[in-house]
């Protein structure tokens, strides 16, 4: 079935809260997730005042286009950077819902903070894991500088993308 991604909105609470458990458990923190938490995290997505966002894939049923489910979603946000005069964007937490993997959806997310990063102005995303008990950090820490022609850098970028976008599909796309 066909999906779209978006902005998360008020009326996907339910669904996402059911992926965002699902997500916990895989990562061993669900005990540690409590309801404040979840409710103050669902809030700042919503919130003009928060710099965190989210994104989710929606599902639609294409005999009756009101009947969306959410199956996914990324959270990510803009930080300032040390290495950087523009702010940064950390992709945070990736979520497909195991029947919906390897159907693209991840990645679509992926490249909708991307493009979301590159709309802004920010210069570059990165995103860190655990799997397994084990720590990747997988970094886009490009910064286009005099030397480089912007051709060269951008390539470079898509490059690097492509990697990240790899690294994601082993684990959850």
């Amino acid at each position: 079935m066909p999906f779209t991604i978006r902005r998360i909105e008020a009326g996907d609470e339910t669904e996402w809260r059911k992926h965002w458990a699902a997500y916990n458990e895989f990562y061993q923190r669900k005990e540690d997730i409590t309801e404040d938490i979840t409710a103050t995290t669902f809030n700042r997505f919503l919130s003009t005042q928060s710099h965190i966002d989210c994104a989710v894939a929606v599902q639609s049923n294409e005999g009756d286009p009101t009947l969306e489910r959410v199956v996914g979603f990324v959270t990510y946000f803009p930080h300032p950077s040390t290495y950087s005069i523009q702010d940064v964007v950390y992709l945070e937490d990736l979520f497909v819902d195991p029947e919906q993997r390897n159907g693209g959806v991840g990645r679509k997310l992926i490249e909708y903070v991307y493009a979301e990063a590159d709309k802004a102005g920010y210069t570059a995303v990165y995103e860190g894991w655990d799997q397994d008990g084990l720590h990747y950090v997988c970094a886009t820490m490009i910064c286009i500088v005099k030397v480089l022609s912007v051709a060269t850098a951008m390539s470079a970028i898509e490059a690097v993308r492509q990697i990240n976008i790899s690294a994601y599909e082993a684990l959850v796309l």
